[in-house]
Order: C-alpha cells, then sequence, then structure tokens
C-alpha cells in the first residue's frame, strides 16, 4: 500500500476498509493476469478465511485491465455502481407513482445526499456497490404485483443475487423485501403468488 501511495496520488486519502479492497483488486489482478485460476479457486473456495464476496475486486480488477494499474481506476466502479444506484431510485419512484417530476425529484435528492456525495463516492467500499443491484431489485419486486409476474420475479432473483454476490451480509436488506410483501398483501387483500 505504501508503494502504491508513493507511486501513484489518490483524489482523496484511502479508508481503511479501502485500502483492504485495493490490495485484494491487486492481488486477483496480478493472479488473473498470470492465469492462477487454480489460486483464486483455492483463496475463496478452498481455504475458506474469505468472509467477504470477491465481487467487487473482481470488478476493480476488470479496469485495471481496462484502464491501467492506477488506483484511482478501482474508484470508476463505484461511480458506475453511484450511476446505477440513481437511475434505479429514478425508476423505484417510477413504479411507486408514475410522475415524470415526482421520479426526478426523488433522483436528484438521492443524488446529492451528503452520506452519498462525502462518503459514498470516496471509498472503495462493499455498502456501495451493494446499494445498485439492491434498489434495482426492490423496483422489481413491486414492479412484479405481489409476484404474480414471472419475468419481473426472474429479473428480481437475478439482481438479488448479485446484491449478495457483492455484499454477502447484505442478506439482512431483503427483511425489508419481506416487510414490503406482507403490507402489500395486507393492504390488496390477496396472497403473494409464491411458486414464481
Amino acid at each position: 500500500n505504501i508503494q502504491w501511495l508513493q507511486m501513484y496520488q489518490l483524489l482523496n486519502a484511502p479508508q481503511a476498509d479501502s485500502l483492504v479492497y485495493l490490495t485484494e483488486a491487486y492481488n486477483d489482478y496480478w493472479a488473473m493476469r498470470n492465469l492462477e485460476f487454480p489460486y483464486l479457486f483455492e483463496k475463496y473456495i478452498t481455504w475458506g478465511n474469505q468472509h467477504v464476496s470477491p465481487m467487487l475486486w473482481w470488478l476493480a480488477a476488470i479496469f485495471f485491465f481496462l484502464f491501467g494499474l492506477d488506483p484511482v481506476n478501482a474508484y470508476l466502479v463505484i461511480a458506475l455502481a453511484y450511476l446505477v444506484w440513481i437511475s434505479g431510485v429514478v425508476y423505484l419512484a417510477w413504479n411507486i407513482y408514475p410522475d415524470a417530476k415526482y421520479a426526478t425529484a426523488c433522483g436528484l435528492m438521492a443524488a446529492f445526499l451528503p452520506s452519498v456525495a462525502f462518503f459514498g463516492l470516496r471509498h472503495f467500499m462493499l455498502d456501495f456497490a451493494a446499494a445498485a443491484p439492491f434498489i434495482w431489485s426492490t423496483a422489481f419486486l413491486i414492479k412484479s404485483d405481489l409476484l404474480t409476474k414471472r419475468s419481473n420475479v426472474m429479473i428480481y432473483g437475478a439482481l438479488a443475487a448479485v446484491t449478495i454476490l457483492l455484499r454477502t451480509t447484505s442478506v439482512v436488506y431483503f427483511f425489508s423485501h419481506a416487510a414490503i410483501i406482507i403490507i402489500q398483501s395486507v393492504m390488496r387483500k390477496r396472497h403473494p403468488h409464491y411458486g414464481n
């Protein structure tokens, strides 16, 4: 980390977790570059000491391949997650209340939240990256009309899986989805389609 910080000047000093994740991204980048896929399999599957999903640093490794080894390029993953998250907020708002002004206002409020502008975008963290597919999964859960529209349920399931692949502890986030289903079924006096 000291060598990287001497070689490159980041836009802001990395937070401790960000340095750990950058280290993992560089390690996995070099393993991928040297075709050491058995090492990656052992690291994440066999050894069993990785409690964090590698999806975020694998995305960073791909960005290193595309744009070079400057650590700023890992932060492009976070910037991309930010854009996906904002568009998800707009889409969710549109599914709740289909009005362009309302959806735009929700997107703008989310885009300029202090926690986003001053923390989320300044750190290479799992939470912010996992929020992007999670907000989209919430939108498709609502769009599924109590799980009756199978195509929306399938998209919801895929987005939920991506969320968990980005942050394994995000399973607890989905308690809110259970609450949404319960509240909607009580309000509509209908049962969800559990088969879907």
